[in-house]
């Protein structure tokens, strides 16, 4: 069975764009969330448990040095 071409144009899915400078934006700012997080596990002796808040901390002085409020 054949699709009418009418009805194919409105199937179409836009294409994801592989590699843009979003995708890199966001593996840096995350590669620099992680390294911060290690950082203050680090600070704390490498006692375990407080992963999540290591992560949530470490996001928010790297968010607060990209957006810093006037």
């Amino acid at each position: 069975m054949k699709i009418p071409e009418e009805e194919k144009k409105t199937r179409r899915r836009p294409r994801k764009a592989k590699g843009t400078r979003s995708d890199e934006g966001t593996r840096v700012l995350q590669e620099r969330i992680a390294a911060r997080a290690y950082e203050l596990y680090r600070a704390r002796d490498g006692r375990q448990g407080d992963a999540l808040a290591d992560w949530l901390e470490a996001e928010r002085q790297i968010l607060g040095q990209q957006n810093p409020r006037a």
